[in-house]
């Protein structure tokens, strides 16, 4: 008999796992319309301890072969750590999500297409990081902080558009997202994520 699992253990086996059957199927349902160009949002909530991030976890491992799955918790982040969290560094810490998960997958030509993204729009970039051969700019003003936003945000869908054959969706998970709640407008930083992520058709969050 395995041994009871603490409720904050995020690596339970099938039969630790408990009575999660509807919310799985439930949930896995939802995210399987990515498939067919209908991504939904979810924003999953509860007390603290209660499993959600368990939830979360189990559902990805059913996807992660066929979808690029895109894990991000704001709390781990080093923006975080050091009371920094700003618009600016939630934007990085999405983009360096997606080049890692990208990476894990195997879409090896990633690199190429965002370093000639960067050349061709101009960006005034001060230095050009190297992560696992994937360039990470470093930007001289804030004002390209604005236009790696909208980079970044758009980057998703066409990760997808670029390995449809390769890809049957994107999901980003954003674990500890009540966070931003500090940002200064954050109304208006959620409104800017949802004008993208509404006209994203196979890209779930």
């Amino acid at each position: 008999m395995d041994e009871i699992a603490s409720i904050t253990d995020t690596n339970l086996t099938e039969t630790q796992f408990y009575n999660r059957a509807d919310e799985i199927n439930m949930l896995s349902s939802l995210l399987g319309t990515t498939e067919f160009n209908s991504s939904p949002t979810i924003l999953l909530t509860g007390i603290r301890g209660v499993g959600k991030t368990a939830l979360i976890k189990k559902i990805k491992h059913k996807f992660d072969k066929e979808y690029l799955v895109v894990d991000i918790d704001l709390s781990r982040s080093n923006a975080y750590q050091q009371k920094k969290l700003s618009r600016g560094s939630i934007i990085k810490i999405i983009y360096d999500a997606i080049i890692k998960a990208s990476k894990e997958f195997g879409l090896r030509t990633l690199d190429k297409k965002i370093e000639k993204y960067f050349k061709t729009n101009k960006f005034k970039i001060d230095k050009i990081l190297s992560y696992e051969h994937i360039p990470v700019p470093v930007f001289e003003s804030e004002e390209n902080y604005a236009r790696l936003a909208d980079f970044v945000m758009e980057l998703p869908q066409k990760i997808y558009e670029d390995n449809s054959d390769k890809l049957k969706g994107v999901f980003i998970f954003i674990d500890e997202i009540q966070l931003i709640k500090d940002l200064d407008n954050v109304d208006k930083f959620l409104w800017y994520m949802r004008s993208f992520i509404q006209n994203q058709k196979n890209v779930a969050y």
